[in-house]
């Protein structure tokens, strides 16, 4: 791919990689064109005009969900942890309150080497009840988390466990599974907190111009790359593309 002056560029390209060999690109045009079928179509002339408040919410939400899944990505987050209570309903307030406390306990237990994207999901059979699942990197002692975790709900009275699922994941399987668990969660808690990630690590995008001036021919400058192998496109926002890939192997 050809990386053109700015000043002469229809489309503007971001290349977000991580350590396993993968990346994701996000390419948009940088003006309108008549000739630039995908590029931002005006609202039709009567048509009814979204709810806002509605859309600022699910835009948001998708901010959320790929800030999310750039950084377990980036972090190689390949395990998973589920924090769980005895207790027949769980209002939100309280799992926060036992997830605050459990963190800084995580924190002070690791020296503050404790990385993690952590998710609220309610539970499939009865929304009412809540659990946490956490996002890892590597092994964690399951004896040392379970003493934490029921040291938090000793306060309340109730008892309960960490569930670890000793398969290991890609970070780009886990990254999918997190962002499903957001997406019951943006339901079912609606307007309120339901995820929480530790601070640094995010992965910062390479920017560069595409030779490209007409759609088409942007995509097939990405698939004509012999350093990429695309494995899966998405365009659907007028104007962007986004495609996952892995940079291919040397012979």
């Amino acid at each position: 791919m050809r990386n053109i002056p700015l000043s002469g560029a229809v489309y503007q390209a971001k290349v977000y990689p991580y350590p396993d060999g993968g990346f994701e690109v996000v390419a948009y045009s940088r003006h309108v064109y008549p000739w630039n079928p995908g590029g931002p179509r005006p609202r039709p002339e009567g048509a009814p005009r979204p709810d806002a408040s509605e859309e600022n919410r699910e835009r948001a939400f998708r901010r959320t969900k790929t800030k999310l899944r750039r950084f377990i990505r980036a972090s190689g987050f390949d395990r998973m942890l589920t924090l769980t209570t005895r207790e027949n309903s769980t209002e939100h307030d309280w799992i926060l309150a036992d997830w605050d406390l459990m963190r800084r306990r995580l924190r002070r237990e690791y020296d503050g080497e404790f990385r993690y994207v952590a998710v609220v999901e309610p539970h499939p059979t009865n929304p009412d009840h809540l659990h946490i699942h956490i996002a890892v990197r590597g092994f964690r002692d399951a004896n040392t988390l379970r003493r934490l975790w029921l040291g938090v709900l000793r306060r309340r009275g109730i008892t309960g466990n960490v569930d670890i699922r000793r398969k290991r994941r890609t970070p780009a399987q886990m990254a999918r599974y997190m962002a499903k668990y957001l997406s019951k969660t943006f339901e079912a808690c609606s307007g309120k907190k339901g995820y929480w990630r530790s601070r640094g690590g995010d992965v910062e995008p390479t920017k560069f111009s595409p030779a490209a001036t007409t759609w088409a021919d942007l995509e097939a400058e990405f698939l004509a790359d012999d350093a990429l192998d695309v494995i899966s496109w998405w365009q659907g926002v007028p104007g962007v593309l986004w495609f996952e890939g892995r940079l291919k192997q040397g012979p």
